[in-house]
């Protein structure tokens, strides 16, 4: 990527960041409705991969240019495992069920996420530089 394309993608992931974020919390706080006999646990997938991406999206739009990107990232790893006690707590006033279980699905999402995007750093030639 030529440098003057990386502010576009920093833009761009910085939108698709909020926009994401902001489904996530939307889909998260409205009621269920009856699903048909899903395979057991099959939402904790749900929240893996949810909180994967919101995590690797977060990376992408903060940490671009940051003198330690680690520290940006894990920084945003504490504030998005704060948000997914928040995001928890706050299903049982819209009729859904906080677990516990689905808090470490999320948290485990968050670990791949951001280890997704260190492999990334490492491993991509114009980060090369940045990585650890």
């Amino acid at each position: 990527m030529t440098q003057r394309h990386r502010p576009r993608f920093r833009r761009a992931a910085l939108v698709a960041w909020i926009a994401y974020w902001a489904l996530l919390f939307t889909s998260t706080h409205v009621p269920v409705p009856d699903l048909p006999d899903l395979p057991e646990h099959s939402d904790k997938v749900v929240h893996f991969c949810g909180y994967a991406v919101l995590t690797l999206l977060g990376a992408f739009a903060t940490s671009r240019g940051a003198v330690r990107p680690i520290r940006t990232l894990l920084l945003w790893s504490a504030i998005f495992l704060l948000y997914g006690v928040l995001d928890e707590w706050l299903q049982r006033f819209v009729n859904r069920t906080p677990s516990i279980e689905d808090f470490f699905a999320d948290a485990a999402g968050i670990l791949a996420g951001g280890v997704a995007w260190l492999i990334y750093q490492r491993f991509s030639p114009s980060h090369a530089r940045t990585a650890l």
